[in-house]
Protein backbone atom coordinates (compact mmCIF):
# COMPACT_ATOMS: atom_id res chain seq x y z
CA UNK A 1 0.00 0.00 0.00
CA UNK A 2 3.28 2.02 0.62
CA UNK A 3 4.57 1.75 -3.01
CA UNK A 4 2.64 4.28 -4.82
CA UNK A 5 3.63 7.50 -2.40
CA UNK A 6 7.25 5.80 -2.46
CA UNK A 7 7.28 5.71 -5.98
CA UNK A 8 6.40 9.23 -6.44
CA UNK A 9 8.88 10.45 -3.89
CA UNK A 10 11.52 8.57 -5.98
CA UNK A 11 9.93 10.70 -9.24
CA UNK A 12 9.52 14.10 -7.61
CA UNK A 13 13.41 13.74 -6.19
CA UNK A 14 14.87 12.29 -9.71
CA UNK A 15 12.78 15.66 -11.19
CA UNK A 16 14.17 17.65 -8.44
CA UNK A 17 18.01 16.58 -8.87
CA UNK A 18 17.42 16.88 -12.85
CA UNK A 19 16.20 20.36 -12.33
CA UNK A 20 19.01 21.69 -9.81
CA UNK A 21 21.40 20.42 -12.23
CA UNK A 22 20.23 22.33 -15.38
CA UNK A 23 20.09 25.30 -13.05
CA UNK A 24 23.68 25.24 -12.31
CA UNK A 25 24.96 24.15 -15.53
CA UNK A 26 22.76 27.47 -16.53
CA UNK A 27 24.38 29.39 -13.96
CA UNK A 28 27.94 28.21 -14.83
CA UNK A 29 27.51 28.75 -19.15
CA UNK A 30 26.07 32.53 -18.06
CA UNK A 31 29.13 33.27 -15.63
CA UNK A 32 31.60 31.93 -18.37
CA UNK A 33 29.77 34.30 -21.07
CA UNK A 34 29.87 37.38 -19.32
CA UNK A 35 33.81 36.14 -18.16
CA UNK A 36 34.52 36.29 -22.14
CA UNK A 37 32.25 39.77 -22.92
CA UNK A 38 34.57 41.10 -20.44
CA UNK A 39 38.06 39.19 -21.74
CA UNK A 40 41.27 41.46 -22.25
CA UNK A 41 40.51 40.94 -26.49
CA UNK A 42 36.86 43.26 -26.16
CA UNK A 43 37.71 46.48 -27.14
CA UNK A 44 35.09 48.00 -24.56
CA UNK A 45 37.62 46.45 -22.21
CA UNK A 46 41.17 47.63 -23.72
CA UNK A 47 41.76 49.65 -26.84
CA UNK A 48 45.05 50.63 -26.11
CA UNK A 49 48.12 50.04 -23.72
CA UNK A 50 51.75 50.12 -22.58
CA UNK A 51 53.21 47.80 -20.52
CA UNK A 52 57.63 45.85 -19.27
CA UNK A 53 57.94 42.87 -18.28
CA UNK A 54 60.96 40.62 -17.37
CA UNK A 55 60.28 36.95 -19.36
CA UNK A 56 61.66 33.44 -17.84
CA UNK A 57 61.23 30.74 -19.90
CA UNK A 58 61.77 27.51 -18.95
CA UNK A 59 61.95 24.30 -21.84
CA UNK A 60 62.14 20.67 -21.00
CA UNK A 61 61.60 19.19 -24.42
CA UNK A 62 60.92 15.40 -24.39
CA UNK A 63 63.70 13.14 -26.07
CA UNK A 64 61.17 12.81 -29.03
CA UNK A 65 61.21 16.52 -29.64
CA UNK A 66 65.34 16.76 -29.45
CA UNK A 67 65.43 13.85 -32.27
CA UNK A 68 62.57 16.31 -34.78
CA UNK A 69 65.36 18.92 -33.77
CA UNK A 70 68.33 17.27 -34.78
CA UNK A 71 66.51 16.80 -38.07
CA UNK A 72 65.31 19.81 -38.70
CA UNK A 73 69.00 21.47 -37.93
CA UNK A 74 70.14 18.94 -40.49
CA UNK A 75 67.47 20.33 -42.95
CA UNK A 76 68.69 23.34 -42.54
CA UNK A 77 71.81 22.95 -43.14
CA UNK A 78 71.09 21.71 -46.33
CA UNK A 79 69.06 24.50 -47.10
CA UNK A 80 71.80 27.10 -46.47
CA UNK A 81 74.23 25.14 -49.08
CA UNK A 82 71.50 25.55 -51.63
CA UNK A 83 70.83 29.21 -51.16
CA UNK A 84 74.22 30.16 -51.08
CA UNK A 85 75.62 27.02 -53.83
CA UNK A 86 78.46 28.70 -56.43
CA UNK A 87 80.62 30.19 -53.56
CA UNK A 88 81.90 27.74 -51.09
CA UNK A 89 83.40 30.30 -48.97
CA UNK A 90 79.73 32.33 -48.09
CA UNK A 91 78.11 28.41 -47.58
CA UNK A 92 81.12 27.61 -44.95
CA UNK A 93 80.58 31.09 -43.22
CA UNK A 94 76.71 30.36 -42.88
CA UNK A 95 76.88 26.59 -41.82
CA UNK A 96 79.33 27.86 -38.75
CA UNK A 97 77.16 30.98 -37.91
CA UNK A 98 74.04 28.79 -37.98
CA UNK A 99 75.99 25.79 -35.89
CA UNK A 100 77.45 28.23 -33.56
CA UNK A 101 73.73 29.68 -33.08
CA UNK A 102 72.17 26.84 -33.20
CA UNK A 103 72.99 25.23 -29.76
CA UNK A 104 72.41 20.70 -29.51
CA UNK A 105 69.78 19.64 -28.06
CA UNK A 106 69.65 19.45 -24.43
CA UNK A 107 68.09 16.78 -22.01
CA UNK A 108 67.72 19.40 -19.36
CA UNK A 109 65.95 22.20 -18.61
CA UNK A 110 66.18 25.20 -21.16
CA UNK A 111 65.98 28.50 -19.92
CA UNK A 112 65.72 32.20 -21.16
CA UNK A 113 65.58 35.35 -19.94
CA UNK A 114 64.59 38.73 -21.61
CA UNK A 115 63.30 42.16 -21.02
CA UNK A 116 59.90 42.48 -22.80
CA UNK A 117 58.04 45.45 -24.11
CA UNK A 118 54.99 45.65 -25.60
CA UNK A 119 52.63 48.82 -27.17
CA UNK A 120 49.48 48.92 -29.32
CA UNK A 121 46.73 50.36 -30.12
CA UNK A 122 43.17 49.61 -32.18
CA UNK A 123 42.32 46.37 -30.13
CA UNK A 124 40.23 44.86 -33.03
CA UNK A 125 41.24 41.22 -33.89
CA UNK A 126 39.20 40.81 -36.42
CA UNK A 127 39.07 42.96 -40.07
CA UNK A 128 36.38 43.42 -42.48
CA UNK A 129 36.57 42.50 -46.15
CA UNK A 130 36.93 45.72 -47.31
CA UNK A 131 39.97 46.42 -44.67
CA UNK A 132 38.72 49.47 -43.62
CA UNK A 133 38.53 48.17 -39.98
CA UNK A 134 42.57 46.82 -39.74
CA UNK A 135 43.24 49.58 -37.62
CA UNK A 136 44.96 47.59 -34.67
CA UNK A 137 48.82 47.81 -34.21
CA UNK A 138 51.26 45.90 -32.29
CA UNK A 139 54.86 47.23 -30.97
CA UNK A 140 57.13 44.89 -29.24
CA UNK A 141 60.63 44.94 -28.29
CA UNK A 142 62.66 42.16 -26.71
CA UNK A 143 66.05 42.82 -25.11
CA UNK A 144 67.75 39.95 -24.35
CA UNK A 145 69.92 40.03 -20.95
CA UNK A 146 73.27 39.59 -20.71
CA UNK A 147 74.92 35.78 -21.80
CA UNK A 148 75.18 33.90 -18.31
CA UNK A 149 71.31 34.62 -17.88
CA UNK A 150 70.58 32.35 -20.99
CA UNK A 151 71.60 29.49 -22.48
CA UNK A 152 70.88 30.08 -26.04
CA UNK A 153 70.83 33.73 -26.38
CA UNK A 154 71.13 34.82 -29.87
CA UNK A 155 69.53 38.28 -30.89
CA UNK A 156 70.46 41.34 -28.00
CA UNK A 157 67.62 43.31 -29.46
CA UNK A 158 64.49 42.15 -31.52
CA UNK A 159 61.66 44.44 -32.74
CA UNK A 160 58.43 43.75 -33.90
CA UNK A 161 54.78 45.92 -35.74
CA UNK A 162 52.09 44.30 -36.95
CA UNK A 163 49.17 46.15 -38.41
CA UNK A 164 45.87 44.35 -39.41
CA UNK A 165 46.07 43.13 -43.18
CA UNK A 166 44.29 45.73 -45.66
CA UNK A 167 44.71 42.68 -48.21
CA UNK A 168 43.86 39.37 -46.36
CA UNK A 169 40.82 40.28 -43.62
CA UNK A 170 41.97 38.15 -40.65
CA UNK A 171 45.86 38.51 -40.95
CA UNK A 172 48.60 40.72 -40.37
CA UNK A 173 51.15 42.31 -41.62
CA UNK A 174 54.15 41.52 -39.08
CA UNK A 175 57.91 42.97 -39.37
CA UNK A 176 60.88 41.94 -37.62
CA UNK A 177 63.43 43.75 -37.10
CA UNK A 178 66.78 42.48 -36.13
CA UNK A 179 69.23 44.91 -34.94
CA UNK A 180 72.49 42.66 -34.43
CA UNK A 181 72.21 41.19 -38.18
CA UNK A 182 70.83 44.61 -39.73
CA UNK A 183 67.73 42.53 -41.60
CA UNK A 184 64.11 43.29 -41.69
CA UNK A 185 61.61 40.51 -42.22
CA UNK A 186 58.35 40.60 -43.44
CA UNK A 187 55.71 37.93 -42.72
CA UNK A 188 51.80 37.33 -42.74
CA UNK A 189 50.08 36.33 -39.46
CA UNK A 190 46.61 35.49 -38.36
CA UNK A 191 45.69 38.70 -36.14
CA UNK A 192 45.41 37.98 -32.56
CA UNK A 193 45.31 39.56 -29.56
CA UNK A 194 48.87 40.68 -28.23
CA UNK A 195 49.61 38.14 -25.00
CA UNK A 196 50.01 40.92 -21.94
CA UNK A 197 46.05 42.29 -22.61
CA UNK A 198 45.03 38.72 -22.27
CA UNK A 199 46.73 38.19 -18.76
CA UNK A 200 44.27 37.58 -16.16
CA UNK A 201 40.95 37.45 -18.20
CA UNK A 202 39.36 34.77 -19.30
CA UNK A 203 41.00 33.49 -22.81
CA UNK A 204 41.12 30.14 -25.04
CA UNK A 205 43.93 27.93 -24.75
CA UNK A 206 44.38 24.60 -26.13
CA UNK A 207 42.19 21.74 -24.90
CA UNK A 208 39.40 24.70 -24.05
CA UNK A 209 36.44 23.30 -25.63
CA UNK A 210 33.66 24.91 -23.65
CA UNK A 211 35.27 28.39 -24.25
CA UNK A 212 35.56 27.61 -27.74
CA UNK A 213 32.34 26.75 -28.01
CA UNK A 214 31.00 30.09 -26.37
CA UNK A 215 33.30 32.39 -28.69
CA UNK A 216 31.68 30.65 -31.29
CA UNK A 217 28.29 32.82 -30.35
CA UNK A 218 29.66 35.92 -29.93
CA UNK A 219 29.70 39.12 -32.24
CA UNK A 220 33.36 38.95 -32.87
CA UNK A 221 33.51 42.24 -33.00
CA UNK A 222 31.82 43.65 -30.03
CA UNK A 223 31.76 40.48 -28.20
CA UNK A 224 27.92 40.30 -27.40
CA UNK A 225 25.54 37.29 -27.42
CA UNK A 226 22.25 36.78 -28.40
CA UNK A 227 19.66 35.58 -25.84
CA UNK A 228 19.95 32.53 -27.07
CA UNK A 229 23.42 31.98 -26.63
CA UNK A 230 23.34 29.84 -23.25
CA UNK A 231 20.79 27.61 -24.52
CA UNK A 232 22.51 26.63 -27.37
CA UNK A 233 26.43 26.00 -25.71
CA UNK A 234 24.00 23.77 -23.15
CA UNK A 235 23.33 22.04 -26.24
CA UNK A 236 26.66 21.65 -27.70
CA UNK A 237 28.21 20.61 -24.26
CA UNK A 238 25.31 17.81 -23.67
CA UNK A 239 25.96 16.49 -27.09
CA UNK A 240 30.19 16.14 -26.09
CA UNK A 241 28.92 14.42 -23.31
CA UNK A 242 30.10 17.26 -21.43
CA UNK A 243 29.11 18.53 -17.93
CA UNK A 244 29.34 22.32 -16.77
CA UNK A 245 29.19 23.39 -13.20
CA UNK A 246 29.58 26.23 -10.55
CA UNK A 247 31.14 23.75 -7.59
CA UNK A 248 31.65 26.22 -5.36
CA UNK A 249 34.19 29.36 -4.50
CA UNK A 250 38.68 28.95 -3.87
CA UNK A 251 40.45 32.25 -3.04
CA UNK A 252 43.32 33.91 -4.83
CA UNK A 253 45.49 36.51 -3.72
CA UNK A 254 44.87 36.01 -0.34
CA UNK A 255 41.53 36.61 1.08
CA UNK A 256 39.82 37.40 -2.04
CA UNK A 257 37.29 34.69 -3.56
CA UNK A 258 36.18 33.75 -6.98
CA UNK A 259 33.76 31.47 -8.48
CA UNK A 260 35.01 28.19 -9.71
CA UNK A 261 33.96 26.69 -13.08
CA UNK A 262 34.72 23.32 -13.89
CA UNK A 263 33.95 21.08 -17.22
CA UNK A 264 34.02 17.24 -16.81
CA UNK A 265 33.94 14.49 -19.34
CA UNK A 266 32.81 10.90 -17.92
CA UNK A 267 34.09 12.48 -14.03
CA UNK A 268 37.40 13.82 -15.64
CA UNK A 269 38.52 17.27 -15.26
CA UNK A 270 39.01 18.55 -18.20
CA UNK A 271 38.49 21.72 -17.72
CA UNK A 272 38.75 24.83 -15.13
CA UNK A 273 38.07 28.27 -14.45
CA UNK A 274 38.10 30.61 -11.48
CA UNK A 275 36.06 34.10 -12.15
CA UNK A 276 35.73 36.52 -9.92
CA UNK A 277 32.14 38.90 -11.07
CA UNK A 278 32.84 41.60 -8.30
CA UNK A 279 36.14 41.91 -9.94
CA UNK A 280 34.87 42.61 -13.51
CA UNK A 281 35.13 39.14 -14.12
CA UNK A 282 38.72 38.38 -14.02
CA UNK A 283 40.04 35.58 -14.37
CA UNK A 284 43.26 34.41 -12.08
CA UNK A 285 43.24 30.69 -13.47
CA UNK A 286 42.52 28.68 -15.87
CA UNK A 287 43.03 24.81 -16.64
CA UNK A 288 42.57 22.32 -19.73
CA UNK A 289 43.34 19.41 -21.24
CA UNK A 290 42.20 17.29 -23.91
CA UNK A 291 42.64 14.05 -21.52
CA UNK A 292 44.88 12.74 -19.43
CA UNK A 293 47.33 11.51 -21.62
CA UNK A 294 46.87 14.30 -23.74
CA UNK A 295 48.26 18.19 -23.54
CA UNK A 296 47.28 20.46 -20.91
CA UNK A 297 47.60 24.63 -20.30
CA UNK A 298 47.58 26.35 -17.18
CA UNK A 299 47.38 29.80 -16.66
CA UNK A 300 48.17 31.79 -13.47
CA UNK A 301 47.24 34.99 -12.34
CA UNK A 302 48.91 36.27 -9.46
CA UNK A 303 48.81 39.68 -7.01
CA UNK A 304 46.01 41.76 -8.90
CA UNK A 305 46.07 45.74 -8.12
CA UNK A 306 43.31 48.27 -9.07
CA UNK A 307 44.51 50.49 -12.74
CA UNK A 308 43.02 53.19 -11.04
CA UNK A 309 42.27 55.29 -14.57
CA UNK A 310 39.90 52.84 -15.85
CA UNK A 311 39.28 51.10 -13.12
CA UNK A 312 40.21 47.79 -14.34
CA UNK A 313 42.29 44.69 -12.46
CA UNK A 314 45.74 43.57 -13.52
CA UNK A 315 47.92 40.94 -12.27
CA UNK A 316 51.44 41.77 -11.41
CA UNK A 317 52.48 38.00 -12.21
CA UNK A 318 51.19 35.94 -14.58
CA UNK A 319 52.39 32.32 -15.34
CA UNK A 320 51.35 30.06 -18.43
CA UNK A 321 52.57 26.45 -18.92
CA UNK A 322 51.77 23.87 -21.62
CA UNK A 323 52.70 20.23 -20.99
CA UNK A 324 52.88 17.96 -23.59
CA UNK A 325 54.06 13.80 -22.93
CA UNK A 326 55.63 14.50 -26.93
CA UNK A 327 56.81 17.87 -26.81
CA UNK A 328 57.23 18.64 -23.42
CA UNK A 329 57.09 21.11 -20.55
CA UNK A 330 57.12 25.16 -21.37
CA UNK A 331 56.76 27.63 -19.04
CA UNK A 332 56.35 31.47 -19.26
CA UNK A 333 56.39 33.79 -16.49
CA UNK A 334 55.85 37.07 -16.80
CA UNK A 335 56.85 39.86 -13.86
CA UNK A 336 55.51 43.12 -14.75
CA UNK A 337 57.82 46.12 -14.25
CA UNK A 338 56.50 48.42 -11.86
CA UNK A 339 55.07 51.66 -13.28
CA UNK A 340 54.81 51.16 -16.76
CA UNK A 341 51.43 49.80 -17.10
CA UNK A 342 49.19 52.35 -19.09
CA UNK A 343 45.65 51.66 -20.70
CA UNK A 344 43.47 52.99 -22.91
CA UNK A 345 45.08 56.11 -23.94
CA UNK A 346 45.54 58.01 -27.32
CA UNK A 347 48.59 56.65 -29.12
CA UNK A 348 49.74 57.99 -32.06
CA UNK A 349 50.32 56.28 -35.75
CA UNK A 350 53.79 57.37 -35.80
CA UNK A 351 54.79 55.41 -32.51
CA UNK A 352 54.57 52.08 -34.27
CA UNK A 353 57.63 52.73 -36.78
CA UNK A 354 61.48 50.78 -37.31
CA UNK A 355 64.24 52.90 -38.26
CA UNK A 356 65.96 51.22 -41.10
CA UNK A 357 69.64 52.30 -41.82
CA UNK A 358 71.50 52.39 -44.82
CA UNK A 359 72.33 48.79 -45.84
CA UNK A 360 70.03 47.14 -44.11
CA UNK A 361 68.19 44.35 -45.82
CA UNK A 362 64.89 43.57 -45.62
CA UNK A 363 63.32 40.10 -46.79
CA UNK A 364 59.57 39.52 -47.36
CA UNK A 365 57.92 36.38 -46.60
CA UNK A 366 54.31 36.98 -47.48
CA UNK A 367 54.38 35.28 -51.23
CA UNK A 368 54.29 32.00 -50.51
CA UNK A 369 56.61 30.55 -53.26
CA UNK A 370 59.55 32.75 -52.84
CA UNK A 371 61.19 35.49 -50.62
CA UNK A 372 61.68 39.09 -51.80
CA UNK A 373 64.78 40.54 -51.00
CA UNK A 374 65.70 44.41 -51.02
CA UNK A 375 68.36 46.80 -49.53
CA UNK A 376 68.13 50.03 -47.92
CA UNK A 377 70.24 52.23 -50.44
CA UNK A 378 69.56 55.11 -47.92
CA UNK A 379 68.11 55.56 -44.09
CA UNK A 380 64.37 54.90 -44.03
CA UNK A 381 61.69 54.45 -41.82
CA UNK A 382 59.04 51.71 -41.89
CA UNK A 383 55.55 52.80 -40.74
CA UNK A 384 52.91 50.01 -41.33
CA UNK A 385 49.93 52.98 -40.64
CA UNK A 386 51.40 54.61 -43.48
CA UNK A 387 51.93 52.50 -46.58
CA UNK A 388 54.86 50.46 -44.68
CA UNK A 389 53.25 47.32 -46.19
CA UNK A 390 54.02 48.33 -49.97
CA UNK A 391 57.63 47.54 -50.04
CA UNK A 392 57.91 48.39 -53.72
CA UNK A 393 56.69 51.92 -53.25
CA UNK A 394 59.26 52.94 -50.72
CA UNK A 395 61.63 54.59 -52.42
CA UNK A 396 64.59 54.01 -50.28
CA UNK A 397 64.41 50.58 -50.58
CA UNK A 398 65.82 48.86 -54.20
CA UNK A 399 65.20 45.29 -54.82
CA UNK A 400 68.27 42.78 -54.62
CA UNK A 401 68.38 41.48 -58.02
CA UNK A 402 68.10 44.98 -59.59
CA UNK A 403 70.99 46.85 -57.29
CA UNK A 404 73.52 46.64 -60.43
CA UNK A 405 71.14 49.08 -62.15
CA UNK A 406 70.57 51.04 -59.27
CA UNK A 407 72.08 54.91 -59.54
CA UNK A 408 73.20 56.09 -56.45
CA UNK A 409 72.62 60.05 -55.66
CA UNK A 410 75.16 62.61 -57.04
CA UNK A 411 78.06 62.17 -54.61
CA UNK A 412 78.08 58.49 -54.47
CA UNK A 413 76.49 56.10 -51.74
CA UNK A 414 78.24 55.81 -48.47
CA UNK A 415 79.37 52.44 -47.16
CA UNK A 416 77.62 49.89 -45.48
CA UNK A 417 78.21 46.63 -43.13
CA UNK A 418 77.92 43.59 -44.19
CA UNK A 419 75.18 41.89 -42.60
CA UNK A 420 74.37 38.07 -42.77
CA UNK A 421 71.07 36.49 -44.50
CA UNK A 422 69.06 34.31 -42.36
CA UNK A 423 67.18 32.71 -45.36
CA UNK A 424 65.95 29.75 -44.19
CA UNK A 425 62.15 31.25 -43.34
CA UNK A 426 60.30 31.70 -40.39
CA UNK A 427 60.23 28.36 -39.56
CA UNK A 428 64.59 29.38 -38.80
CA UNK A 429 64.00 31.97 -36.63
CA UNK A 430 61.11 30.41 -34.93
CA UNK A 431 63.89 27.49 -33.32
CA UNK A 432 66.88 29.55 -33.29
CA UNK A 433 64.71 32.10 -31.15
CA UNK A 434 63.86 28.99 -28.50
CA UNK A 435 61.24 26.26 -29.96
CA UNK A 436 57.74 28.74 -29.92
CA UNK A 437 59.13 31.84 -29.22
CA UNK A 438 57.54 33.07 -32.31
CA UNK A 439 55.52 35.36 -34.82
CA UNK A 440 52.14 35.84 -35.35
CA UNK A 441 51.76 32.90 -32.85
CA UNK A 442 53.47 35.23 -30.43
CA UNK A 443 55.31 38.72 -30.24
CA UNK A 444 55.37 38.75 -26.62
Amino acid sequence: MQTRPLLVGFFVSCALTSCLHSHASDEAIDLLIKAFQNSGANPAVFNSGYAEFTMEEENQPSSQMNSIALELNKKQEENLKEIFKGNPVQVKEELERFRAETSAPKADVDRKKVNVSVLWSGNDCYFTADGKTCKRLVDSKVSFQPKEASTDELFLTLRTISMGSPNQPGTCVHVEWQSDTQTAFYANQFSETPEFQLFGRIREVPGSFVSGIIRNQMDRKNFVCPPSASVAVLKEIEKMGLTCDIVGEEPYDGTQKAKVVEVRYNGELREKYLIDPARGYICPYIFATAGPDVFSSECVAEEFSLHTKTNLYYPTRYHHIFKHPAMGDLRRSYQLVPGTLRFNQSVSDKEFAIDIPEGAKVSDFRISDQVVRYKAVKRGTISLAQGGYDLPNLKWLVREESLEDYVPPRGGASGYARVVLIVSGIALIVFALGKKYRDGKKAA
